[in-house]
């Protein structure tokens, strides 16, 4: 017992009045009346210390009438104290091998008068629970103390799967640590997510598919209803994916659509780092092209006219690092999430959807940061030289793939996108005839891979978009391979009789033969991975390849980002380079599993939504 609660019930016991008791204590009413019941809790809880429980009967008294004088807000906000306290009492009174049970028995009484008359009938025990069974529910809830459980455990350990009023004991303790948060009270919030360890870690724990659902959901529901910060947010999330193993599939795809959300300082603090080198403002005619419904920009292209005649393209990718620590909890999140996940009926996003679409998006007449990969050219697209910029652009036209692909029908709406397009047409010819492996590959993976299946080949527009990310990949990557520094490769490696079938493929385009190579590569082909070690990309036919280009949708690109932060623009460090190597083997190992574990997931997804939609057809 501590110093406060040991020197009221020392003044207790010696007065003879509660006034006279509050006033040596220099007490106020509600101050008074909440040691008094912390006095009640305390001596349950340590049964075994010799109390004199007759002091006890005197402490309850005093409680009834303190309670009498408080307004009714405070009796409110007291109630469910009282009634754990009552309910602990009673069921201390009714334990046999209790000596002062008749005591606990006249202080609940006193306690069950401030409540209701009813209150006052013998409670009697559920016919699932013993003796020891309520003890330890009034243990988890009544007195609080995580020792006083353990003994109890130690006793019968199946009891923590015991249910109250048909409840399991687990939703109950889920249920008052959500109300704690709310609550904002740390130190219940922190004494009940002790509890929730308890259980989960505990081998007797009964974590049945029903019970792993009504708690996944009751979370979920908690976190949309309620504005949570981040920290909150990881912690529920931590738990979810504590018991989620055998939870059904739609409630998998709610729990992956819980998104951290960067707060303001966090968002802030990344741009005071002098570290990173100043970023340029551009006032170049940024485009950005993608389908007309599409929210999420990663990436717009620019072209300029040099006056030494030749022609500077640029690929600008959003960068959410220059508003984001890489070791924020928004960024640790998405590497959890690995990418953005494509249903047929929603998106699971991997960057929560709002910071995605609106802050960090190249949306049309607003500053972004961006990483802009410069490309110049001659004027048959023959790229002369390659380097990498921190920028800050401003989109001036949000176009789509069929806008551009009319404008090139018809030549250009002005002279100037006239000689864009005729530059742009020159320089994809030169990229096709170099890249001639790509076209066919990306079908091959558009009807293997459905987590590749973004690239598009065949208008003007698509190809243009595609060929300039895919350059973008290949050439950062090329810088890191020819520098000898760390960095996450994309590589797809064959055996022999892989590269006989892809190279049929690719030299008959014969339709029926296609099908047929192809059914044959389904359960042969290697699929593409992350490696710190360049394997090359046979299938696109790059000695060097990444991804860099899609930092909002594929956590591959938000890693790579970060490297070329730490190495191109803050210049070489030892030390920093053997730390980037660990974490690209971490994060390329997170991101292969990932990617298997998000395919099965997706195909059993679309599995159950085809079986609802023929069901109720």
């Amino acid at each position: 017992m501590n110093e406060s609660l040991t020197r009221t019930l020392e003044e207790v016991s010696k007065s003879n009045d509660v006034n006279e008791s509050m006033k040596s204590l220099n007490l106020e009413l509600n101050s008074y009346f909440s040691l008094l019941l912390e006095l009640l809790a305390e001596s349950i809880t340590n049964y075994h210390e010799g109390y004199d429980y007759d002091n006890l009967k005197k402490v309850a008294s005093y409680i009834k009438h303190i309670y009498n004088k408080l307004k009714l807000t405070s009796k409110s906000s007291y109630r469910g104290e009282i009634l754990s306290l009552l309910r602990l009492y009673k069921r201390m009174s009714r334990c046999s091998d209790v000596e002062d049970s008749e005591v606990f028995k006249v202080i609940s009484d006193i306690l069950a008068s401030l409540l209701d008359p009813n209150l006052n009938k013998p409670e009697p025990l559920p016919l699932n629970e013993s003796p020891l069974s309520t003890l330890l529910v009034e243990g988890i809830f009544g007195s609080r103390k995580l020792e006083y459980v353990d003994k109890i455990l130690k006793v019968d350990n199946n009891l923590i799967n015991i249910q109250v009023s048909n409840t399991p004991l687990f939703i109950l303790v889920l249920d008052e640590y959500l109300n704690e948060i709310l609550n904002k009270d740390n130190y219940l919030i922190s004494y009940y997510e002790r509890v929730i360890n308890k259980f989960l870690i505990n081998e007797a724990f009964n974590l049945d598919t029903n019970l792993q659902n009504t708690s996944i959901n009751l979370i979920i529901k908690f976190i949309n209803n309620n504005e949570l910060d981040s920290k909150t947010i990881i912690k529920l999330k931590k738990i979810i994916n504590s018991i989620k193993d055998k939870s059904d599939i739609f409630s998998i795809c709610d729990i992956s659509n819980i998104n951290i959300k960067p707060n303001e300082l966090e968002l802030e603090k990344i741009n005071r780092d002098k570290n990173i080198r100043a970023r340029v403002k551009l006032n170049d005619y940024v485009v950005t092209i993608d389908d007309e419904g599409t929210k999420v920009l990663d990436d717009g292209l620019s072209v300029s006219f040099l006056e030494n005649g030749n022609v500077l393209l640029k690929v600008h990718i959003a960068d959410p690092l220059a508003s984001l620590s890489y070791n924020s909890e928004v960024i640790n999140d998405a590497k959890n999430k690995a990418m953005t996940i494509y249903l047929s009926d929603k998106q699971i996003p991997m960057i929560d959807y709002k910071f995605a679409s609106d802050d960090f998006s190249l949306v049309k007449g607003q500053d972004r940061y961006a990483k802009t990969f410069c490309f110049e050219c001659d004027k048959e697209g023959n790229i002369l030289k390659k380097y990498f910029l921190n920028t800050i652009i401003n989109v001036k036209e949000r176009a789509s793939y069929k806008s551009i692909n009319h404008d090139y029908k018809i030549g250009g709406k002005s002279r100037e996108q006239e000689k864009v397009f005729t530059f742009l047409e020159n320089f994809l010819n030169k990229l096709q005839i170099d890249f001639k492996k790509v076209e066919r590959f990306i079908k091959y993976e558009a009807d293997l891979d459905i987590l590749e299946s973004r690239n598009k080949v065949g208008s003007f527009a698509t190809n243009l978009v595609t060929y300039t990310m895919l350059l973008t990949g290949k050439s950062v990557a090329e810088y890191y391979d020819e520098n000898n520094l760390p960095y996450l490769y994309r590589c797809h490696e064959l055996d022999d009789i892989n590269i006989k079938l892809i190279s049929d493929l690719l030299l008959n385009p014969d339709n029926l033969y296609y099908k047929k190579t192809l059914a044959n590569l389904r359960g042969n082909t290697p699929k593409s991975f992350y490696s710190r070690f360049n394997c090359g990309h046979y299938g696109l036919g790059f000695k060097d390849y990444s991804h860099i280009t899609s930092p909002l949708r594929r956590f591959s690109d938000v890693l790579n980002m970060h490297i070329l932060n730490e190495t191109y623009f803050k210049g070489i460090d030892d030390k920093v380079l053997k730390e980037l190597e660990l974490e690209i083997d971490k994060v390329a190992a997170i991101l292969n599993l990932e990617r298997n574990t998000i395919e099965d997931y997706v195909i059993t997804y679309e599995k159950k939504i085809t079986e609802k939609k023929s069901k109720l057809t």
